[in-house]
């Protein structure tokens, strides 16, 4: 099929975005938005962290730790799909070592964290045994989720 015979798709006749924060003025297939952290260190430059996949009811993406300034966090970060804001959240208990390549998993009341490395030298991974422990943080238990 030549390329020439493929629709081509103008600004004007692209669906908004779903489920991302409403605009007064079109929404086209990309846009740039600044992060909006408030009261809350950035949690940017950051790499091999995780973000949750699916959204909460109301809109808010979970991003647990990662490789920033040098070495691993274990600090979370509620993300807002509603204003762009980003939020530290304070947890306690059993929280997860610092770890960078692992993996996460948001069900209706958890956040589920598992695997990964803890060694800050990332220069020899390979070497590096992989975390087998599982963390859930109950979002459930008390008012974390934003309302």
């Amino acid at each position: 099929m030549p390329f020439s015979s493929l629709k081509k798709h103008s600004p004007s006749n692209l669906a908004p975005a779903i489920g991302l924060a409403s605009h007064s003025q079109p929404v086209y297939p990309w846009s740039a938005h600044a992060l909006a952290s408030g009261k809350s260190p950035s949690p940017f430059p950051r790499y091999y962290h995780t973000l949750s996949t699916t959204a909460t009811a109301t809109g808010e993406l979970f991003l647990f730790g990662g490789y920033t300034h040098s070495s691993p966090h274990n600090d979370i970060h509620v993300f807002s799909t509603r204003d762009f804001s980003t939020t530290l959240l304070q947890t306690s208990g059993e929280t997860p070592s610092p770890r960078y390549a692992h993996g996460t998993a948001l069900t209706s009341t958890h956040l589920l964290v598992w695997g990964g490395l803890a060694n800050s030298n990332h220069k020899n991974v390979q070497n590096q045994g992989h975390g087998d422990s599982l963390y859930l943080l109950n979002l459930g238990m008390s008012d974390l989720l934003m309302s």
